[in-house]
Protein backbone atom coordinates (compact mmCIF):
# COMPACT_ATOMS: atom_id res chain seq x y z
CA UNK A 1 0.00 0.00 0.00
CA UNK A 2 3.34 2.43 -0.35
CA UNK A 3 2.02 5.62 -2.13
CA UNK A 4 -1.75 5.02 -1.32
CA UNK A 5 -3.93 7.51 -0.12
CA UNK A 6 -5.45 5.82 3.25
CA UNK A 7 -9.17 6.84 3.44
CA UNK A 8 -8.95 6.45 7.09
CA UNK A 9 -6.41 9.56 7.70
CA UNK A 10 -8.15 12.94 7.59
CA UNK A 11 -8.84 16.44 9.05
CA UNK A 12 -11.86 18.41 9.03
CA UNK A 13 -11.94 21.59 9.65
CA UNK A 14 -14.86 24.10 9.73
CA UNK A 15 -13.02 27.45 9.47
CA UNK A 16 -10.88 27.48 13.01
CA UNK A 17 -12.58 24.46 14.09
CA UNK A 18 -11.49 21.11 13.80
CA UNK A 19 -13.69 18.47 13.84
CA UNK A 20 -13.33 14.42 14.49
CA UNK A 21 -15.05 13.24 11.88
CA UNK A 22 -15.70 8.80 11.61
CA UNK A 23 -16.88 9.43 7.77
CA UNK A 24 -16.80 12.26 5.33
CA UNK A 25 -18.95 11.33 2.17
CA UNK A 26 -20.13 13.30 -0.78
CA UNK A 27 -16.87 14.41 -2.28
CA UNK A 28 -17.15 15.03 -5.66
CA UNK A 29 -16.69 17.53 -8.31
CA UNK A 30 -18.89 17.13 -11.07
CA UNK A 31 -20.26 19.62 -13.84
CA UNK A 32 -23.72 19.34 -15.24
CA UNK A 33 -24.13 18.82 -19.06
CA UNK A 34 -26.85 19.52 -21.83
CA UNK A 35 -27.02 17.63 -25.03
CA UNK A 36 -28.58 19.82 -28.10
CA UNK A 37 -29.02 17.92 -31.46
CA UNK A 38 -28.52 20.22 -34.32
CA UNK A 39 -31.00 20.60 -36.92
CA UNK A 40 -30.80 18.67 -39.85
CA UNK A 41 -27.69 16.44 -38.31
CA UNK A 42 -29.23 13.41 -36.56
CA UNK A 43 -25.92 11.33 -36.18
CA UNK A 44 -24.65 13.23 -33.38
CA UNK A 45 -25.30 15.98 -30.17
CA UNK A 46 -23.27 18.48 -29.20
CA UNK A 47 -22.58 18.53 -25.28
CA UNK A 48 -22.44 21.85 -23.81
CA UNK A 49 -21.85 23.27 -20.27
CA UNK A 50 -24.91 23.31 -18.60
CA UNK A 51 -26.61 24.95 -15.89
CA UNK A 52 -26.70 23.51 -12.09
CA UNK A 53 -29.63 21.19 -11.60
CA UNK A 54 -28.66 19.90 -8.27
CA UNK A 55 -26.98 21.05 -5.05
CA UNK A 56 -23.55 19.06 -3.58
CA UNK A 57 -23.50 17.66 -0.16
CA UNK A 58 -20.63 16.84 1.44
CA UNK A 59 -21.99 14.08 4.62
CA UNK A 60 -20.03 14.34 7.47
CA UNK A 61 -20.39 11.71 10.43
CA UNK A 62 -19.18 11.97 13.82
CA UNK A 63 -19.89 10.15 17.13
CA UNK A 64 -22.39 13.21 18.70
CA UNK A 65 -20.34 15.06 21.16
CA UNK A 66 -20.72 16.58 24.72
CA UNK A 67 -18.72 19.86 23.87
CA UNK A 68 -20.66 22.40 22.77
CA UNK A 69 -18.26 24.51 20.92
CA UNK A 70 -19.10 23.57 17.27
CA UNK A 71 -22.71 23.49 18.03
CA UNK A 72 -23.78 26.80 17.44
CA UNK A 73 -22.22 26.48 14.12
CA UNK A 74 -24.29 23.31 13.23
CA UNK A 75 -27.41 24.18 13.13
CA UNK A 76 -29.38 23.90 9.82
CA UNK A 77 -29.22 27.31 7.64
CA UNK A 78 -25.91 28.62 9.44
CA UNK A 79 -23.63 29.62 6.30
CA UNK A 80 -20.08 29.10 6.65
CA UNK A 81 -17.76 32.40 6.38
CA UNK A 82 -14.79 30.43 5.64
CA UNK A 83 -14.32 27.50 3.39
CA UNK A 84 -14.35 23.65 4.98
CA UNK A 85 -11.01 22.17 4.31
CA UNK A 86 -10.61 18.42 4.75
CA UNK A 87 -6.64 17.11 4.11
CA UNK A 88 -6.06 13.80 3.52
CA UNK A 89 -3.06 12.09 5.47
CA UNK A 90 0.17 9.99 4.48
CA UNK A 91 0.92 7.28 7.00
CA UNK A 92 3.14 9.32 8.67
CA UNK A 93 0.20 12.21 9.33
CA UNK A 94 1.42 14.60 6.88
CA UNK A 95 -1.20 16.34 4.41
CA UNK A 96 -1.00 15.26 1.00
CA UNK A 97 -4.40 15.87 -0.98
CA UNK A 98 -6.49 19.13 0.43
CA UNK A 99 -9.97 19.46 -0.30
CA UNK A 100 -11.49 23.07 -0.42
CA UNK A 101 -15.26 23.10 -0.07
CA UNK A 102 -16.09 26.90 -0.90
CA UNK A 103 -20.22 28.29 -0.60
CA UNK A 104 -20.89 25.70 2.14
CA UNK A 105 -24.11 26.14 4.32
CA UNK A 106 -25.29 23.43 7.05
CA UNK A 107 -28.42 21.65 5.11
CA UNK A 108 -29.43 18.99 7.64
CA UNK A 109 -28.44 17.45 11.43
CA UNK A 110 -29.64 14.34 12.30
CA UNK A 111 -29.21 11.77 15.03
CA UNK A 112 -29.00 8.03 15.34
CA UNK A 113 -32.02 6.07 16.76
CA UNK A 114 -31.39 6.44 20.20
CA UNK A 115 -31.95 2.67 21.92
CA UNK A 116 -30.75 2.06 25.18
CA UNK A 117 -31.16 -1.72 24.46
CA UNK A 118 -27.81 -1.59 22.28
CA UNK A 119 -25.57 0.55 23.96
CA UNK A 120 -24.00 2.29 20.70
CA UNK A 121 -22.35 5.76 20.25
CA UNK A 122 -25.23 8.08 19.35
CA UNK A 123 -24.06 8.88 15.65
CA UNK A 124 -24.39 12.80 14.15
CA UNK A 125 -24.95 13.47 10.58
CA UNK A 126 -24.08 16.50 9.21
CA UNK A 127 -25.02 17.68 5.76
CA UNK A 128 -23.57 20.70 4.02
CA UNK A 129 -24.46 21.67 0.90
CA UNK A 130 -21.78 23.51 -1.12
CA UNK A 131 -20.77 25.55 -4.32
CA UNK A 132 -17.13 24.60 -5.42
CA UNK A 133 -14.97 22.00 -4.63
CA UNK A 134 -11.16 22.17 -5.10
CA UNK A 135 -8.49 19.68 -4.95
CA UNK A 136 -4.54 20.36 -4.23
CA UNK A 137 -2.04 17.65 -3.87
CA UNK A 138 0.76 18.38 -1.48
CA UNK A 139 4.53 17.27 -2.07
Amino acid sequence: MTGKARGYNFLVFLGPIELSCAKVSGVESVIDTESIAEGGVNDRVYTLDGNPRTEKTLILERGASLDLTADYVLQPGYRFATDIIVFVLDNDHTPRYIYTFSGCYVKKVSFSDLDAARSEILMERLEISYETMLKAAVY
